[in-house]
């Protein structure tokens, strides 16, 4: 055994920040005991999230406490998927495999937001996928993917791009890539000051969380300082076994080189202890303001404006969903108005 393979010191493939100002929470008990209802818990993230996993997870948790759960389903309000790729597709590269022209814009342009209607106060409602934090409600929960799990899902044909619905053909890469990650990129910056938890849904089962407060703080505080990111490393071609011996990582193969990879929109920042950890995109840590504190927008039914910001609205005066049919009650799936399928019984 040589001194080198002796030493102590072993280079960390999961280097993690400490959470500023909050503890990251796994599972999904925790923080359904935030939900009072009547509630609207506005469910916002990315497409590739399996949301039906999602809605499912959360309201077994509910039901636990004995709350009633009611789910808008956001895909249902999104234009036509003809509009949706018209309004973010550029004509001269239409047909290029591979490259397409960042898409402008926002989600709020590609969604008719509903007639909203009361709701019973027995229940949460649980307004559910990209551009849920449109609707006016009265809690905002992110949950996020890592980039990477939606890159290999959409290429293996297991996710749909941004507004897709079923029928509406395969997804594609160029479309994730240059469509879907700026718009909902975008989409989560203008909301992230009015986020009251964050969610990190890599075991959907068993998803980490920080309260939004911790988040913001946690954001400020990374930076400030010099952080490390959760690294990728890929297989090169010449060969050997340097990265193997001097840093522990396993390739898989015989005698196969590591190449570190960091691509800003797919690399990711750990944060928490060495058992719970939350993954948060290293775009946010770049982008949130170093000096700016960890405080919410003004608690209430908020729906983002223009500009991102949240305005105060009749929290716990108006209770309200976008769809007045009355399907059984107990856990049911909520459809869009004009929609009247067989109830769903979403914990059976």
């Amino acid at each position: 055994m040589t001194t080198r393979d002796a030493a102590a010191p072993v280079y960390d493939p999961n280097p993690a920040h400490d959470a500023t100002g909050g503890e990251v929470v796994p599972g999904w008990d925790e923080p359904v005991t935030d939900l009072d209802a009547p509630c609207i818990l506005a469910l916002d993230g990315p497409a590739a999230v399996d949301w039906d996993a999602v809605v499912n997870a959360l309201a077994a948790a509910l039901r636990r406490r004995g709350t009633d759960v009611v789910r808008v389903d956001m895909s249902g309000y999104w234009h036509p998927w003809p509009e949706v790729v018209a309004s973010t597709s550029s004509l001269g590269l239409a047909d290029d495999p591979h490259f397409e022209r960042p898409a402008g814009g926002r989600i709020a342009d590609l969604v008719e937001v509903p007639t909203l209607h009361r709701a019973e106060s027995h229940e949460v409602v649980v307004v559910s996928g990209p551009g849920a934090a449109l609707l006016e409600h009265d809690v905002l929960w992110y949950v996020d993917l890592p980039k990477r799990f939606a890159e290999a899902d959409v290429a293996a044909g297991w996710a749909r791009n941004l507004g897709q619905r079923d029928g509406d053909g395969p997804a594609t890469t160029k479309r994730l890539f240059y469509v879907d990650w700026p718009l909902l990129d975008r989409h989560r910056d203008d909301i992230l000051a009015a986020v009251d938890r964050w969610f990190d849904l890599q075991d959907v089962r068993r998803p980490t969380s920080l309260s939004g407060t911790a988040l913001r703080h946690t954001l400020a505080a990374l930076g400030r300082r010099p952080v490390r990111m959760r690294p990728t490393f890929n297989t090169a071609p010449w060969g050997g076994q340097w990265a193997h011996r001097e840093l522990g990582m396993e390739s898989g193969g015989v005698n196969t080189a590591l190449g570190y990879e960091l691509i800003a929109p797919e690399s990711g920042v750990l944060v928490g202890g060495h058992r719970t950890q939350v993954e948060l995109p290293l775009q946010l840590v770049v982008r949130w303001p170093p000096d700016a504190g960890g405080a919410p927008a003004p608690a209430g039914c908020r729906r983002p404006s223009g500009d991102g910001a949240g305005r105060p609205g009749a929290r716990r005066l108006r209770h309200l969903v976008p769809d007045p049919v009355r399907l059984p009650r107990h856990c049911r799936w909520r459809q869009p108005v004009g929609a009247l399928p067989p109830a769903v019984d979403i914990h059976a």
